[in-house]
């Protein structure tokens, strides 16, 4: 069986910045044609749970509170490979 890597919020997992989850209605269906691996790579990447909501500004990732949070998800996406 295929694997295949998911955000862990997608799947169930309570790891989105308001310590929620996000879990799509058909995961049930992915389950039949993969194996499948979550991974959060805001967490992986150093930052908690909770935590203040991101966006990307001229290249970069800033809080809301408008602090520098690119290494965090750099680091995420470089574990993530």
């Amino acid at each position: 069986m295929k694997k295949a890597l998911i955000s862990a919020c997608l799947i169930g997992d309570k790891v989105r910045y308001d310590g929620k989850d996000n879990k799509i209605p058909y995961i049930d269906e992915l389950l039949v044609h993969y194996e499948l691996v979550p991974f959060c790579p805001e967490v992986e990447g150093g930052m908690s749970i909770p935590r203040k909501p991101s966006e990307i500004m001229r290249g970069r990732v800033y809080s809301v509170e408008g602090n520098d949070v690119t290494k965090h998800f750099v680091l995420g996406a470089q574990k993530a490979l």
